[in-house]
C-alpha cells in the first residue's frame, strides 16, 4: 500500500477504486465485510473469574475465612461450615452486583454514536461512522470530527485541530497538492487524522484507513486502557465508606479487647463476633449498587433522549439551577421554511408543505411566473450558491436547516448551477455572513448572505427592475424598518447580496455589495415546549434564551414560548460591560440576541460567580466554549457539531428542550434514589452496631451471635436495597429547589439515620430483654455462644423484620410509607417477601436452628415482635417533627 500523502486525489482515488461519487451501498457493504467496523478496538478490562475471586480478597473476609478455619481445628465443624457457605453466598451477591454495573456501564458506551456524512451511489448521506470503508468519499464541515483517516481532495480553507493526534495546539492549515518524501504524521499537511477536529473551513475527503489502522488507532493500540469517570457524588460516598470503615473498625476493636480481657469472653468467639459485626456494618456494596443505580438511570436518560457522556452530569443535573437554551432547534422544532421574500420592493408569499420541493411565488395572491421574476432568481441564486446543505431524494435535508429551507425554495424555482465554487469565506458568529466565488462564464462573482443589518452595512447598490442602482438613505432606511417588522413577528431574517470581482484578495470580497433582498424563515416552536418551559421555570430559578437572531425576533419568540417578565439584552451592549458589572446583573436578563461565542462564555462565567449551577446547550463550534465552561453542557445530537458534542457532558439525541427538562428530571431522580437507598443501608447498619456495643459494654453478651449478623447482612442488605434502587420517584423532585451540591450527602439524612438508629435499637433491647426471662428460666448460659438462645432469636428476628418494614420508609423523600401504595413496587414486595421466607427458615428448620442457635417463636412472640418492628414507620413522622422543631429554634 503507498503512503497517501505522496500521491495526487486522482491518483489516491484510482489506488483506492473508488470515484469522485463516491461508493455504491453494495461495494461499501463489501469492502466491510473485508476491512470490519470503523472502531477501535477495546482492551477488555472486566473479567468474570478476576470479579468473582476478588470478592474473597478483602482484609475483613480473609479475616473471617481465617477464623472460621480455626473454629473447624477446634472442632466446631458445623459453625465453620456455615461461616464458608455465608461468605460464598455473600461473594456471588456482590459477584452479581459487579457484573451488573460493568454491563449497564458498556451498555452505555455504546449509546452515543458518531455520524459522518458520505456520498454513496452518488448522494450524499448520514450515516453511523463505524460503517465508513476505504474508498468511502466524506464531507466534512466546521466543527466536525474527522470520523477516519482521509486523503483530502478538495479543500476550502480547510483547517484542522490535531493536538489529539500530535499536540500541536494550534490549528493546521490542510491542503490538496501530493507531498514528495518521507513524512511524520505532524508535518502531513493533506491527511486528516481520525478523531481531529475541523475548526474552519470544509472539505471532501476519501477514506485511506479505518479504526485500528488509522493513526489514531495505532496510538489506541499502544494505550488500550480505559478510563472511567468517577462521579463527584460516588467520591463523596466512598469518603464516607472510608471514614465509617475507620470509625467501625476502631469500634470493633475496643469491643474486641472489652469482651476478651474484662468479660472473659472466648477469644475465638469474640474474634468471630467482632469480625461479623465489622462485616455487616461495613456498607461494602455500596460502591457496586450506586453504579448500577446510576448506570440504569442514564439508560433511563437515554430511552427519554438524553445521552449521558460522563457520570458527573447526572449529579450536576439534579443541583441545576439555570438553563441557558439555544433557541434554534431547542425550543424551535429546527425545520427552518422560508415563508416570505423581499425583492424587488415586492413582499412574495411562499408556499409549500415541509421539505418538498413544490409551491409557488405570490405577491398579493397572485402567481409569480419566476422566470420573468430577475431579482426572485438573483436572490434565490445566491442562497443556493451560498450554501453547504443539500436535499436528498427522500426531501430531507442534510446540513445545517436554515440553509436547507434556501435550498428548498430555490428547487421550487427550478434552480440549479454546474460550476465549482473557486473560494470562500465561512460564515462565522463575528462577521455573521458567508461569502462564496463562482466564476461564470468567465467572470467571477462573490455571493454573500447574511444579518440583514451587516449586508445591509456593506451595501453600496441595490438590485431592482432588472438593473442595479445606487442605494440611497431613505431605502436603506425602509429595508432596515421592514427587518424589524418582520423580526418582531417571530421571523428569521437573512439578506442577499453580490459583487463582480476581479481577483480573489478576499480583503474585497464583503465591501460594496450590491443589495438583492431579504427572506423571512419561520421556525416553529416544538411541541410541549411551553409546558417545559414553564416547568423548568417553577423547578429551577431560571431559564434563559440565547440566540443568534436580532433583539426583536428573541423576544417575539420568548412571547409565544410563554418566558415570564422578558428582559432581553444584546450583544452589543454586553460588550459595554466588563465582567465584573455583568456578573452582578446577569441573572436579570433571560433573553440574551446576536450573541457571539465570548458572550455566550461571559454569560455562562457570570451567572457561576453569582453561585448558580448553570446548564448550556449548544450545537455549533462557538458554542463549545460555553459548554465547555458550564456545570452541565449539553450538545444537540441532529444539529450539533463534533466539536460541541466532544465538549459536552450530555447530547440531546432530539435537540428539543422538554428533554432537558426530562433529563433534569431524572437526574433529580436518581440523585433521590442513591440518596433513600444510603439511607435505608447507614440506618440499619448504625443501629446493628449500637445494639451490640452497647449491650456488650453495659456487661450483657452479644445481642446476636456472629452467623446471625452475617445472615443479617444478605437478607437485608441485599435483595430489599437493590429492589429500592428501582423505586419510581414521583415527579415532585422538580417542585423542589435544587439541591445544593456542596453540602454532604449526610447533611440531608442525619436525622432519618438518627432517629431510626435509635427506634431500631430500643425494639431490639425490648425483644431482647423479653427473651431473657425465658432464658433465665431454661438457665441459658450467655458465655456460651453455642447455646440456642431466645432471647438472640428475639432480638436478631426483630431486627430483621425492623429492617425490611424500614425500607418502605425510605422509598420517597416526602412520603411516607403509609402514604404510598405498599404494592406499587413489585419488585420490593418480592424482595422483602423473599428475605422474610429466609429468615423463617433459620427459624423453624431444625438444621438451620442448629447452625444459627435460634428457636421456634410462639404466636405472642410473633406479635410482639411484628408491633416492635412497625415502630419503623412512625421514624419518618419523628423526623418530620424533629426538623420542625430545629426549623423553630433557628429562627
Amino acid at each position: 500500500m503507498p503512503e497517501f500523502y505522496n500521491l495526487s486525489p486522482e491518483q489516491a482515488i484510482k489506488e483506492l477504486n473508488s470515484s469522485v461519487k463516491g461508493l455504491s451501498e453494495s461495494d461499501a457493504s463489501n469492502r466491510l465485510k473485508k476491512f470490519g467496523l470503523n472502531k477501535l478496538e477495546e482492551k477488555q478490562e472486566f473479567s468474570a473469574i478476576k470479579a468473582f475471586v476478588s470478592q474473597f480478597t478483602s482484609f475483613l473476609v480473609i479475616i473471617l475465612i481465617f477464623a472460621a478455619g480455626i473454629s473447624w481445628f477446634f472442632g466446631d465443624e458445623l459453625d465453620a461450615l456455615a461461616i464458608f457457605a455465608i461468605v460464598v453466598l455473600n461473594g456471588v451477591l456482590g459477584f452479581f452486583q459487579e457484573f451488573k454495573a460493568n454491563k449497564a456501564m458498556q451498555a452505555l458506551k455504546k449509546m452515543a454514536v458518531q455520524k459522518a456524512k458520505a456520498l454513496r451511489d452518488n448522494e450524499v448521506k448520514e450515516i453511523n461512522a463505524e460503517l465508513l470503508v476505504p474508498g468511502d468519499i466524506v464531507i466534512l464541515d466546521e466543527g466536525s470530527m474527522v470520523p477516519a483517516d482521509l486523503r483530502i481532495i478538495e479543500q476550502f480553507n480547510l483547517k484542522i485541530d490535531q493536538a489529539v493526534l500530535t499536540g500541536e495546539s494550534n490549528p493546521v492549515n490542510k491542503t490538496v497538492e501530493a507531498m514528495e518524501g518521507k513524512k511524520s504524521v505532524g508535518s502531513i499537511t493533506n491527511i486528516a487524522f481520525s478523531n481531529t477536529t475541523v475548526t474552519y473551513g470544509r472539505a471532501k475527503g476519501i477514506v485511506v484507513s479505518t479504526g485500528m489502522n488509522s493513526e489514531f488507532g495505532k496510538i489506541a493500540n499502544m494505550i488500550q486502557t480505559i478510563h472511567e469517570t468517577q462521579t463527584p457524588l460516588h467520591a463523596k460516598l466512598e469518603q464516607l465508606g472510608k471514614k465509617l470503615v475507620y470509625a467501625i473498625i476502631a469500634i470493633i476493636a475496643v469491643l474486641f479487647l472489652y469482651g476478651f480481657f474484662v468479660q472473659k469472653l472466648e477469644f475465638l468467639d469474640i474474634l468471630l463476633l467482632s469480625i461479623s459485626l465489622a462485616v455487616a456494618a461495613i456498607p461494602e456494596g455500596l460502591p457496586a449498587v450506586i453504579t448500577i443505580t446510576l448506570a440504569l438511570g442514564i439508560q433511563q436518560m437515554a430511552k427519554k433522549n438524553a445521552i449521558v457522556r460522563r457520570m458527573p452530569a447526572v449529579e450536576a443535573l439534579g443541583s441545576a439551577t439555570v438553563i441557558c437554551s439555544d433557541k434554534t432547534g431547542t425550543l424551535t422544532r429546527n425545520e427552518m421554511f422560508v415563508e416570505k421574500i423581499f425583492a424587488n420592493s415586492q413582499l412574495i408569499d411562499v408556499t409549500g408543505k415541509g421539505y418538498e420541493p413544490k409551491g409557488e411565488f405570490l405577491f398579493n395572491g397572485k402567481k409569480i411566473e419566476t422566470n420573468n421574476a430577475k431579482e426572485l432568481l438573483m436572490l434565490l441564486e445566491i442562497g443556493l450558491r451560498c450554501n453547504d446543505a443539500s436535499l436528498t431524494k427522500d426531501n430531507s435535508i442534510v446540513g445545517d436547516p436554515t440553509e436547507g429551507a434556501i435550498v428548498v425554495a430555490a428547487k421550487k424555482a427550478m434552480l440549479h448551477f454546474e460550476e465549482k465554487r473557486i473560494d470562500e469565506i465561512p460564515f462565522d458568529a463575528d462577521r455573521k455572513m458567508m461569502s462564496c466565488v463562482y466564476e461564470i462564464n468567465g467572470k467571477k462573482f462573490v455571493f454573500v448572505k447574511g444579518a440583514p443589518e451587516k449586508i445591509l452595512s456593506l451595501s453600496s447598490e441595490i438590485f431592482e427592475q432588472g438593473k442595479t442602482k445606487v442605494l440611497v438613505s431613505d431605502k436603506r432606511k425602509e429595508l432596515l424598518e421592514l427587518n424589524q417588522k418582520l423580526s418582531s413577528q417571530a421571523y428569521r431574517m437573512l439578506a442577499y447580496g453580490f459583487k463582480q470581482i476581479n481577483s480573489l484578495d478576499r480583503k474585497q470580497f464583503e465591501n460594496k455589495l450590491v443589495f438583492v433582498g431579504l427572506t423571512a424563515m419561520r421556525d416553529p416552536p416544538r411541541e410541549n415546549v411551553k409546558e417545559a418551559v414553564q416547568l423548568a421555570i417553577e423547578a429551577l430559578k431560571s431559564s434563559t434564551q440565547r440566540t443568534g437572531d436580532n433583539v426583536l425576533t428573541a423576544k417575539a419568540i420568548a412571547e409565544k414560548l410563554n418566558f415570564k417578565g422578558i428582559k432581553a439584552i444584546s450583544g452589543e451592549e454586553l460588550d459595554e460591560l466588563s465582567q465584573e458589572e455583568f456578573s452582578k446583573i446577569a441573572f436579570s436578563y433571560n433573553v440574551f440576541a446576536r450573541v457571539a461565542p465570548e458572550h455566550k462564555f461571559k454569560i455562562v462565567q457570570s451567572l457561576q460567580k453569582q453561585g448558580e449551577i448553570v446548564a448550556v446547550t449548544g450545537d455549533g463550534v462557538n458554542d463549545a466554549p460555553a459548554i465547555k465552561e458550564a456545570d452541565i453542557g449539553m450538545a444537540m445530537g441532529i444539529k450539533g457539531t463534533d466539536v460541541a458534542k466532544e465538549a459536552s457532558d450530555i447530547v440531546l439525541k432530539d435537540d428539543n428542550f422538554a428533554t432537558i427538562v426530562s433529563a433534569i428530571e431524572q437526574g433529580r431522580k436518581i440523585r433521590a434514589g442513591i440518596s433513600n437507598f444510603v439511607k435505608y443501608l447507614l440506618s440499619a447498619n448504625f443501629a446493628e452496631v449500637a445494639i451490640i456495643t452497647i449491650l456488650t459494654f453495659v456487661g450483657f453478651p452479644s445481642a446476636m451471635l456472629p452467623l446471625q449478623l452475617l445472615w443479617l447482612n444478605i437478607v437485608t442488605d441485599a435483595l430489599p436495597a437493590l429492589a429500592l434502587g428501582t423505586e419510581e420517584i414521583d415527579s415532585s423532585v422538580m417542585k423542589r429547589p435544587p439541591r445544593n451540591p456542596k453540602k454532604s450527602i449526610l447533611d440531608e439524612m442525619k436525622a432519618f439515620i438518627t432517629i431510626s438508629t435509635i427506634i431500631l435499637t430500643l425494639a431490639a433491647f425490648v425483644a431482647f430483654f423479653y427473651g431473657l426471662q425465658f432464658d433465665q428460666l431454661n438457665e441459658v448460659s450467655f458465655s456460651n455462644f453455642s447455646q440456642p438462645s431466645k432471647a438472640r432469636t428475639m432480638a436478631f428476628t426483630t431486627v430483621v423484620l425492623f429492617e425490611l418494614f424500614l425500607v418502605f420508609s425510605c422509598r420517597r423523600e416526602n412520603k411516607t410509607a403509609l402514604q404510598l401504595n405498599p404494592f406499587s413496587n413489585k419488585w420490593l414486595i418480592a424482595a422483602v417477601g423473599v428475605s422474610f421466607l429466609l429468615q423463617l427458615l433459620v427459624l423453624e428448620i431444625p438444621f438451620f436452628q442448629l447452625v444459627f442457635k435460634t428457636v421456634s417463636l410462639s404466636l405472642a412472640d410473633w406479635g410482639i415482635i411484628i408491633l416492635l418492628s412497625l415502630a419503623s414507620i412512625l421514624v419518618p413522622y419523628v423526623e418530620r417533627g424533629y426538623r420542625k422543631l430545629f426549623h423553630m429554634q433557628l429562627n
